[in-house]
């Protein structure tokens, strides 16, 4: 389950190690928020578009009344000071929200975490693109890594303070 691997490495998910947190949210050290317990909602694995390269994983989770994404991808094609990694909730390229860049360590490897709409459920897909900084798309424009999320099973979907197997 990658809820289960993500929650091994969550304490990494601070906005460095090549990351930056989209939009801005604060972080959460070791997977707690005052003791409140840490629940998958949706869980995907990012795979290359096309001929681009990279791997990776996206999950939203709820620590009390806030709902966020965390994504980790590693081997991209590493950023430069004019490129970006946008990540967004997608169904087409007319319904895609953007929540935020991110920049990648020299390695290729990106990681961070950020709120999300309030209609997040809407949509099914994690997509990063790959943009020229300084520019707002209102969609993505070259798809490097997507997602399928999907609902992560009742059992074993609460973490950090709670359980994390079934």
């Amino acid at each position: 389950m990658l809820a289960v691997v993500l929650l091994a490495v969550f304490g990494v998910f601070s906005g460095g190690g090549g990351g930056k947190n989209i939009g801005g949210a604060s972080t959460v050290a070791n997977g707690t928020t005052g003791g409140t317990p840490t629940k998958f909602l949706r869980e995907g694995v990012l795979k290359a578009v096309g001929s681009e390269k990279g791997t990776g994983i996206a999950v939203v989770l709820q620590q009390g009344n806030q709902v966020q994404l965390v994504v980790q991808a590693t081997n991209l094609q590493p950023t430069t000071r004019t490129t970006a990694y946008e990540v967004w909730l997608y169904n087409s390229g007319s319904d895609a929200s953007p929540l935020g860049a991110q920049f990648t360590d020299q390695q290729g490897n990106l990681q961070g975490r950020g709120s999300v709409p309030s209609n997040w459920q809407n949509f099914k897909y994690v997509v990063l693109s790959r943009e020229k900084v300084g520019t707002n798309p209102k969609s993505p424009s070259g798809i490097v890594l997507r997602a399928t999320l999907t609902a992560v099973p009742a059992q074993g979907a609460t973490g950090a303070t709670g359980t994390t197997g079934g």
